[in-house]
């Protein structure tokens, strides 16, 4: 399963506060395992650099719905990867990027440690989206601008919706031929419309 940047950031209090016994990006050594985390996000800034010894590092700003993490590509993983990150710095497919959850003078971190595009990630199977919301909390308005969206993101990805309110619950699939781009770009302006995280991928 992938992580949002919201649960990521709920972990960087508790992060900062563990003690540090080595400096981040320290060489293997004897350091703590940190935590390893699992995001789906686009790339936003791209930025390679050479290090002291010649090697090509990146640093990468990841971005989901809820904001953007930096992403620390060290010298071993950019000459493996370094074709894949440059290729998807241009573009608005998401990647799937797994590595050790770090916190920096207050500032979380990823240091990466595997990628590789969303679709793959999922065996290029067809994603669902989910779409959670409590009927008695949105407007008619809500509904018509996620109409339109649906209409405008016409794609391969189901939509199923789940109506949850205080005493009842219910699930309805649109119809087939309503089918949208399943992606995190879709899911970040759905939640956009009814001004919460109302919808997932899975």
């Amino acid at each position: 399963n992938t992580e949002t940047l919201r649960a990521i950031a709920e972990k960087t209090p508790a992060a900062a506060a563990a003690p540090q016994q080595q400096s981040w990006g320290a060489p293997g050594g004897g350091r703590p395992k940190r935590k390893e985390v699992r995001l789906a996000g686009i790339v936003g800034e791209f930025k390679e650099i050479t290090t002291k010894k010649g090697s090509k590092m990146a640093f990468l700003q990841i971005e989901d719905y809820v904001g953007r993490i930096e992403v620390i590509a060290f010298p071993e993983f950019y000459s493996t990867n370094s074709e894949l990150l440059n290729l998807m710095k241009d573009s608005p497919e998401p990647l799937v990027i797994t590595g050790e959850f770090e916190v920096k003078d207050g500032e979380p971190k990823i240091l990466a440690n595997h990628v590789q595009k969303l679709e793959d990630a999922h065996g290029g199977r067809v994603l669902t989206v989910v779409v959670e919301i409590d009927p008695t909390k949105t407007q008619v308005d809500q509904l018509r601008l996620f109409k339109q969206h649906v209409l405008k993101n016409r794609g391969k990805s189901p939509v199923q919706m789940r109506f949850l309110a205080p005493g009842w619950k219910a699930k309805l699939d649109l119809p087939k031929e309503l089918k949208v781009d399943g992606t995190p770009q879709f899911t970040a302006e759905v939640n956009r419309i009814f001004g919460n995280l109302v919808a997932k991928l899975q």
